[in-house]
């Protein structure tokens, strides 16, 4: 199936912009995903490439966009917050809409599911969960490395990232998302990396759902599911799933 890639640009109410990709075919559902990437991630990961490709081919229209980015006007990602993420992906999610995709469902990897769980409201006909993380406020106490001498905070994931101040303050005040995704009244997918450490997160958000979905292990992958065939795997898991909520 020919998939057609359409870059698109958004403005938001704080006078950023939000640089994206949709792709696009002429035999298109009128259900569309819109990918969430995670902490430090963006658009153009192998993850939400490929998985883009993969769904795209499959019929389904795919939005994959940047929270922060290096072109002028984007959020940088030392003046992002967790709260400014859930605002542009709300932001995306009513571009589909505007476009004529009337079910759109949220796929959200990693930190990307606490952000996707806070943006869907009563019209997301689904909600994604890939190797969600837990609570911001609880992991912060981990990801959060702190240096006197220069008076930052920053990741030390194999290269410094600095984390800004506004950041880690809204981490620690952001809503539950345990509690939150009980809330939730779309059917919600859960899939794990079997090789991840984020199993506990998975169990904790289908204890928290009234009807406890089956938590679908993708063997063999790590957090990323950079792994030959994990991508494909994960695209499939979905593809099933999004078809079975159309029929």
């Amino acid at each position: 199936m020919t998939t057609r890639e359409t870059p698109f640009c958004l403005p938001t109410s704080d006078g950023k912009r939000i640089s994206g990709i949709m792709y696009n075919s002429p035999q298109s559902s009128q259900v569309a995903v819109v990918l969430v990437h995670g902490l430090t991630g963006h658009m153009t990961e192998y993850l939400h490439i490929m998985l883009a490709r993969y769904l795209s081919r499959a019929g389904l229209p795919v939005f994959r966009f940047n929270l922060y980015g290096d072109e002028a006007n984007e959020r940088k990602f030392h003046d992002s917050t967790i709260r400014l993420h859930v605002s542009d992906t709300k932001c995306v999610v009513e571009h589909a809409r505007s476009l004529g995709f009337s079910r759109v469902v949220l796929v959200g990897h990693s930190l990307g599911s606490p952000v996707a769980i806070e943006a869907t409201d009563a019209e997301i006909a689904g909600l994604v969960l890939l190797d969600p993380t837990g609570d911001p406020k609880d992991r912060i106490k981990d990801w959060q490395t702190y240096d006197p001498r220069h008076q930052i905070s920053f990741l030390d994931w194999r290269i410094r990232i600095i984390l800004g101040e506004e950041w880690i303050a809204d981490a620690k005040t952001f809503p539950d998302p345990f509690e939150r995704v009980s809330k939730v009244r779309c059917p919600v997918q859960i899939i794990a990396a079997e090789r991840a450490e984020q199993m506990t997160y998975c169990v904790r958000y289908r204890a928290a759902l009234s009807h406890r979905p089956e938590i679908q292990v993708i063997t063999g992958a790590t957090h990323c599911f950079t792994e030959d065939g994990a991508v494909e795997s994960v695209g499939q898991a979905i593809e099933d799933w999004i078809q079975h909520l159309i029929h």
